[in-house]
């Protein structure tokens, strides 16, 4: 069955997820964020990585069944992948804050692989202001498309890089052979292809893979750490098209190039594996 164009503009039941001091600590520690004022909640300022809001909307999608609306069947459903992620950070979140995840169908059009689609889901604080807006790209593979198609708003895409680039900068991340565990459960986001070999196998991966969400987190990781002294609270835009499958154990490699514009920085990054695919690409984020 088709996906249906219908299901533009369908909503996301609404979930409410409180921001304790164990959920803030635990994803720090799922992507080894160490610094101090999102691993030391003595410290005054005392707040949660900004990348956390993939874990809030991991928990809305799973809390939510989409089948009636786009008119797809389970095994089609099955063949989604997380294609892109772009989140805008509004603020940083706060311990014991209780925020309300909301979100809806914004765009579905065909593509060369099957059908895409973006979800944006807002999480907002208790005075309805967002707090993370994300636009999420799935791809639907070989599923077509019924209807028509619905194209991403204009601020979906990346800008262009400009001629002149003020920094160009490399680092290379570590992943352990754990990590995969790690994220799992800290970031509570789990699928047993990222933690279990016999599943990874009878799906016809080589091995576990990493999450792409997690690839995505710890290159905001490497660029705050190059760009913004580690403060967390200046990241306000990181974007990443997943690619290449990531392997435990074996390290990636970060790139950047950064553009300094009036009181914002502005960086294209692409990350690649040791054998030089890229793990992310079209990969963008602005520092305040």
């Amino acid at each position: 069955m088709p996906i249906l164009a219908s299901s533009i503009g369908a909503n996301l039941n609404p979930i409410k997820i409180e921001m304790t001091r164990r959920r803030l600590l635990s994803f720090a520690a799922a992507i080894d964020d160490t610094s101090e004022r999102v691993f030391n909640d003595l410290d005054p300022n005392f707040c949660a990585v900004p990348q956390i809001c993939v874990a809030l909307e991991w928990a809305s999608i799973i809390k939510n069944d989409l089948r009636g609306n786009l008119g797809a069947t389970r095994e089609e459903i099955s063949r989604a992948v997380h294609a892109v992620q772009d989140s805008v950070f509004h603020r940083t979140a706060i311990e014991n804050e209780l925020l309300t995840v909301r979100g809806q169908i914004t765009a579905v059009w065909s593509g060369r692989s099957g059908t895409n689609m973006i979800t944006e889901i807002v999480s907002y604080d208790d005075q309805d202001k967002p707090v993370f807006t994300s636009q999420l790209q799935s791809t639907y593979r070989d599923v077509s498309l019924s209807g028509s198609e619905t194209r991403p708003k204009s601020n979906f895409i990346t800008p262009a890089a400009p001629d002149e680039i003020s920094e160009f900068k490399s680092r290379t991340i570590d992943i352990p052979l754990s990590l995969p565990h790690t994220f799992s459960d800290c970031a509570d986001i789990w699928n047993p292809i990222h933690t279990e070999k016999k599943v990874a196998k009878q799906v016809g991966l080589p091995d576990i893979i990493l999450h792409g969400v997690a690839t995505w987190s710890l290159a905001g990781r490497e660029i705050l750490a190059e760009f913004a002294e580690q403060d967390v609270t200046r990241l306000k835009r990181l974007r990443g098209r997943m690619g290449a499958m990531v392997f435990p154990g074996k390290p990636l490699n970060i790139n950047m190039r950064a553009y300094k514009k009036k009181d914002c920085i502005q960086i294209w990054y692409d990350v690649l594996t040791t054998e030089g695919a890229p793990a992310i690409r079209d990969g963008y984020a602005e520092i305040q």
